[in-house]
């Protein structure tokens, strides 16, 4: 395991990097009093706490593609979620982020290959020739 600090800037430079950035973030159950819709992100902390490394990551590399997930429920999007970092990484036009993984069953599978032909698809469908580990609230779970 390297940290990135351990790699060097030029090395990033023609390279795609899969972030796995913890992005859970609470979002509005309902209307609030102030007219906000439903499925609004609610505290930003998490986004901001990925923000050194996504924009780090941005800098240097060639491509960067964001997974993550957000809550338990297979029907949720990562759409508000996304719409809530767009402004803190507008400046970066070699950005991707990805749905959320938990829409695709084998992410939380009890079989280990469907977990492993799960992780294989995401890395082939993004390119990615270095990841990075940046959601430690997940790192420990099987998934």
């Amino acid at each position: 395991m390297k940290f990135l600090k351990d790699i060097p800037k030029e090395e990033l430079a023609d390279k795609t990097v899969l972030l796995r950035a913890g992005l859970n973030l609470p979002l509005s159950e309902g209307p609030d009093l102030s007219g906000g819709e439903e499925g609004r992100v609610i505290d930003k902390f998490r986004i901001e706490k990925a923000l050194p490394t996504i924009k780090y990551l941005a800098k240097y590399c060639r491509k960067l593609v964001i997974i993550a997930h957000i809550g338990r429920k297979r029907d949720l999007s990562l759409e508000p979620v996304i719409s809530a970092l767009k402004p803190y990484i507008k400046q970066f036009d070699n950005i991707e982020i990805f749905e959320n993984l938990r829409q695709d069953p084998r992410e939380v599978s009890l079989q280990m290959a469907d977990r492993d032909a799960y992780a294989k698809e995401i890395i082939e469908k993004s390119g990615a020739d270095i990841f990075v580990q940046d959601a430690f609230s997940v790192c420990h779970r099987d998934h």
